[in-house]
């Protein structure tokens, strides 16, 4: 079993004392291939403790070479 928050790690500083997570959207960009209608995806995102605070599973669908593709997740914790 995946933990919930393996994989590609990216952190960045507070802006703001007082911030608030509204929304979690992302951008894929296909560059040499397409994505297969077969292929899923699943997105995590945890916040510095490992808590999961976003998610999106089970993305599938065909996505042509050299274009892109916003990705909205599903909140699951907002602080």
């Amino acid at each position: 079993m995946t933990p919930p928050c393996a994989g590609i790690n990216v952190t960045q500083p507070p802006l703001f004392q007082d911030e608030y997570l509204l929304g979690v959207s992302l951008v894929f960009h296909t560059k040499g291939k397409d994505k297969d209608h077969d292929t899923a995806l699943d997105i995590r995102v945890c916040n510095e403790e490992g808590v999961l605070i976003a998610e999106k599973t089970g993305i599938t669908g065909h996505w042509t070479d050299k274009t892109s593709y916003l990705v909205s997740l599903d909140l699951k914790k907002t602080h």
